[in-house]
């Protein structure tokens, strides 16, 4: 099949969910988004009080976890999260996908996602852009494009697995399970109240390992943390936010526009 243009991008994750589709030519609605938007609107001020047995006093297991998953400002994000889907018919879709995210404005990313095939994707300075390995191309925005202004918070990253747990972990919904041993580590399981979705994460730093939820249909989505660390914002590690840095001497071409607002006037 053939692979979707340049001119479909709307956005990094509006350019991947659409590539999936195309290709699957099935829906996928994860409820845990849906359970997102939900549990958003009973957001409590204080946090979760969920407390595991053993817990001293001050902030308890969930709120320790929804810290551990905010890096502090002035810093880059490096992510390597690997995703299964176990769809009900016993397909199997894997992905691996690594991300560089700046924690402060202007909030620059640069994302490299295998599995079906490869894609490079990034945002600079606001602005899409993705690399075509096969052709050494990079897109930019069409000139004329308008594109809609940032509405992220601060403190807010372009994450949607990330920002989904934090709004989680901060809903007031979150407890903690149980604690487990995953792959020789002591981890703590946590829950949603009304979700599907469960999250494992170390019982000392309360970093992420691994997140699992139910998608509609029944697709159980498993995403595990390979890599999460915070990186200083030195030279190098912010030309890994880069596409253009990564890929010196490949061709510029505009190619990017974005569907839902106006593009170029002809």
């Amino acid at each position: 099949m053939n692979e979707l243009p340049p001119s479909l991008v709307r956005f990094e994750y509006q350019l991947e969910r659409a590539i999936r589709l195309h290709r699957r030519r099935r829906p996928r609605r994860v409820a845990f988004r849906l359970a997102v938007v939900a549990i958003a609107a009973t957001v409590v001020a204080f946090g979760a009080l969920s407390v595991l047995p053993g817990d001293g006093p001050g902030p308890s297991t969930v709120a320790r976890a929804a810290s551990a998953l905010s890096p502090p400002s002035g810093k880059i994000l490096h992510t390597v999260v690997l995703t299964t889907e176990n769809w009900p018919d016993g397909e199997v879709i894997t992905s691996r996908s690594e991300t560089w995210q700046q924690t402060s404005p202007p909030f620059d990313h640069r994302r490299v996602i295998s599995g079906e095939r490869q894609r490079e994707l990034a945002m600079a300075d606001g602005k899409p852009e993705s690399y075509d390995a096969r052709t050494h191309t990079i897109y930019t925005v069409v000139p004329g494009t308008k594109l809609p202004p940032l509405k992220r918070p601060a403190g807010v990253l372009e994450d949607r697995l990330l920002d989904d747990l934090r709004t989680f972990l901060r809903s007031g919904q979150a407890r903690v399970e149980k604690s487990v041993t995953v792959g020789g580590r002591a981890a703590v399981q946590i829950v949603f109240t009304g979700s599907s979705t469960t999250l494992l994460v170390d019982a000392d730093t309360h970093l992420p390992i691994e997140s699992t939820s139910i998608a509609d249909q029944g697709i159980t989505v498993k995403s595990r943390f390979q890599t999460y660390e915070v990186l200083p914002a030195t030279e190098a590690n912010l030309a890994l936010l880069s596409i253009r840095r990564q890929h010196q001497g490949a061709a510029v071409k505009p190619g990017i526009t974005v569907g839902g607002f106006d593009g170029p006037k002809k």
